[in-house]
């Protein structure tokens, strides 16, 4: 009885293959920063748009992207009111964590999550297969077709060359065999 029909190459996809997708930055300059936001919180919208990761960013993640900085910016505020004042009196005169304190912690993993889905901590950019100096390294490898010109490499000494010493007497002077003989 024959065997299960032979598999084309084809009909399989492979399962640890990353798909891969063309990335096409936003065209024009970088979009203001929602207009709810603090000045610091602002900063850091010109920060993001001047960093390489916002090669990255698409013009379907700008809701995302808003929502993340308008999460900041509602973090920033609720731990700078709940600073002078942590601990409140309760319903029942008994103190408790300020409630804003606790929703500037409840903020937290929201913004955690959106950060780490923009690429904008280190092990979030090493998960997304993201490496930062990629574009550096090319610039220095291939210089010509960046607009440097072609460069020298720096010169550097030959290890294998320790000194300018002549080279140990052949112990073979004779011409024989290395076992004397």
């Amino acid at each position: 009885m024959p065997g299960p029909p032979a598999k084309h190459p084809d009909d399989r996809a492979r399962r640890n293959a990353k798909p891969s997708l063309e990335v096409f930055p936003l065209p024009g300059p970088p979009p203001a920063p929602p207009a709810e936001l603090s000045p610091a919180v602002a900063a850091q919208w010109v920060e993001l748009w001047d960093s390489p990761i916002a090669s990255t960013i698409v013009s379907t993640d700008l809701p995302a992207l808003e929502r993340l900085f308008t999460l900041r910016e509602e973090q920033a505020t609720c731990r700078e009111l709940s600073r002078d004042c942590p601990l409140i009196e309760g319903s029942k005169g008994q103190l408790i964590v300020n409630p804003l304190a606790r929703q500037a912690l409840a903020l937290e993993p929201f913004i955690t999550a959106l950060e780490d889905r923009f690429a904008l901590t280190p092990k979030a950019r090493l998960a997304l297969g993201v490496r930062m100096g990629q574009a550096a390294d090319a610039a220095k490898r291939h210089p010509d077709l960046f607009g440097a010109g072609p460069q020298e490499p720096p010169k550097r000494a030959d290890p294998r060359v320790a000194h300018d010493l002549p080279a140990p007497a052949d112990p073979r002077a004779g011409g024989g065999e290395l076992d004397g003989g």
